[in-house]
């Protein structure tokens, strides 16, 4: 008992002394620092959603002239930020866009540790703060930024292209399924990497049988907690060190929850990843997620039955329906890949075969649920361009 309750201090200690002398150097820079180091420069953004919130969005500036190609929206996965997508140094998916002329645009959503902001609500007094799912970011975030961009660039004219990861594809599949309309003469393309949403198949086993637990769901009814996994430079640092101590331990981690071969990864990149995940977000968001993947279906929040029939008209939440996409002329691209143990490759096919005519591009790639952001192959990225210069306008 006693060397549970003295666990802390070596981990704190450790952690100290692993944010001062094993820890890269990038992990602990700003996204300005990073952008800095590759030759390219950048502006931080404040935008106001619909309801209030205030999310910090970053944009990545080149030397040249950046009017050459339209704006092009990144947007991170599930309690991530836009630290994420610059993990991978000068292979960063945003940098290589920016250098090859593109107008660069790093979002991050709500709750994160860039955007806890609110016109009137304080996310460390008010519970209120954090009563959102991704949902609300799909239905408020996704708005308030592309809206923004096409009103703060040099490409007034043009539609904003969209670049989601895991949550982050989700979020614009369910943006587009419940609003489509606002969409059509704003959103040029729709690329979705990892594509998380039903996660039926999801090959993450210890995640799932946490999820689909009843004993567990019945403590997270209950539980009163509001803000999750707030960033902490100390133990984020412990991690990171440890894993650059023992390298397989970080392997074995990712073999566990996201990839099913590391190998496909640049470890050091993953380390400047980890130094800032979890970066924040609402313990609702969570919960929806351990409900998705306990129902094996794309649902919405399920609130219990009496809620649900106030909010919905039924005692069961409603699937999201990807279907209503096909209805668009806006082309969708999923990007996969075959290591992914959380969007699982019979998920990313089920999301295919919702999306039917307006899926105008799709592949799997030797990629894990990491690697599209921290990859020692990051050729995805050209498959990208050769879609954003067929359909950006």
């Amino acid at each position: 008992m006693l060397k549970w309750l003295l666990l802390p201090i070596p981990v704190y200690f450790g952690g100290v002394y692993a944010g001062k002398y094993l820890i890269d150097e990038q992990a602990k820079m700003s996204f300005t620092k990073r952008c800095k180091l590759v030759g390219l420069g950048s502006e931080k953004h404040f935008v106001t959603t619909e309801d209030g919130y205030i999310l910090q969005l970053f944009r990545v500036t080149s030397g040249e002239s950046q009017s050459e190609c339209p704006p092009v929206y990144f947007q991170h996965g599930s309690q991530s930020s836009a630290m994420d997508w610059v993990a991978n140094k000068e292979k960063s998916s945003p940098f290589i866009l920016a250098k090859n002329g593109y107008d660069v645009w790093v979002a991050n959503a709500r709750g994160c540790a860039y955007s806890q902001f609110h016109k009137y609500l304080d996310p460390n007094e008010d519970p209120e703060y954090w009563d959102f799912c991704f949902e609300d970011m799909a239905k408020y975030d996704t708005k308030a930024v592309i809206e923004y961009i096409r009103k703060n660039n040099d490409h007034k004219s043009h539609k904003v292209s969209y670049i989601g990861h895991s949550q982050g594809s989700a979020m614009i599949l369910i943006a587009l399924s419940e609003d489509l309309k606002w969409y059509q003469d704003k959103l040029s393309i729709a690329i979705a990497c990892a594509p998380a949403t039903r996660m039926d198949a999801i090959k993450a086993k210890t995640l799932k049988k946490v999820c689909e637990n009843e004993s567990v769901h019945k403590l997270i009814n209950k539980a009163t907690i509001h803000q999750m996994h707030r960033p902490n430079a100390v133990f984020n640092g412990a991690w990171c060190g440890l894993s650059k101590l023992c390298p397989p331990l970080m392997k074995k981690s990712m073999k566990k929850f996201n990839d099913a071969d590391p190998t496909v990864n640049n470890l050091n990149s993953c380390q400047i990843f980890w130094y800032h995940h979890p970066s924040g977000t609402s313990f609702k968001a969570l919960k929806h997620w351990s409900q998705i993947i306990k129902h094996g279906e794309f649902i919405k929040f399920d609130y219990g039955k009496e809620k649900n029939l106030e909010v919905y008209g039924t005692e069961t939440p409603p699937m999201y329906d990807l279907v209503g996409i096909q209805k668009s002329k806006i082309p969708i691209a999923i990007l996969s890949g075959k290591h992914d143990l959380l969007a699982a490759t019979e998920d990313c096919e089920w999301t295919k075969a919702q999306l039917g005519e307006s899926l105008v591009f799709d592949k799997e790639y030797d990629y894990g649920h990491m690697t599209f952001l921290c990859g020692k192959d990051n050729s995805y990225i050209y498959d990208i361009m050769k879609l954003l210069k067929e359909y950006s306008q």
